[in-house]
């Protein structure tokens, strides 16, 4: 792949990214508050314009389509509980307290327990937790 290319996918991924971020909740920052960020309709025209087509030949609607089911699917189900009178933690739905797991020494342990159960890597699981105000002390 030569290097006009590389930087054509990069210049989609970003795009790609930017986008899922916006429609996931984890960026709301308005484009003139953050240098080189951009909002959804800006994206939007992007995936739609000419520009795009030069640099990829997935369809956008497709690509749109895909991002956005999968922005859809960032709903915290699961989260950590505190056994009481003890330093221990274990895993439980968001709304029932019920432990799910047997305890965990750490509450990190049982936050990647967590994340492994609803089945996404830690990093995005704990942004996801940011997005919904989760305590995460």
């Amino acid at each position: 792949m030569n290097g006009y290319q590389l930087l054509a996918n990069a210049i989609v991924q970003q795009a790609a990214e930017d986008y899922f971020n916006i429609l996931a909740g984890f960026d709301v920052s308005p484009p003139e508050s953050v240098p080189g960020r951009t909002n959804k309709a800006v994206l939007e025209q992007f995936f739609h314009s000419e520009y795009y087509g030069l640099l990829t030949k997935v369809d956008p609607e497709y690509l749109m389509r895909k991002i956005k089911e999968k922005a859809d699917s960032m709903v915290l189900i699961y989260t950590v509980g505190k056994e009481k009178g003890s330093s221990r933690y274990y895993v439980c739905k968001v709304d029932d307290p019920t432990p799910l797991t047997p305890a965990y020494s750490t509450k990190k342990k049982a936050l990647h327990k967590a994340a492994e159960m609803q089945d996404l890597d830690y990093k995005m699981y704990m942004k996801i937790r940011r997005r919904d105000g989760v305590d995460n002390a």
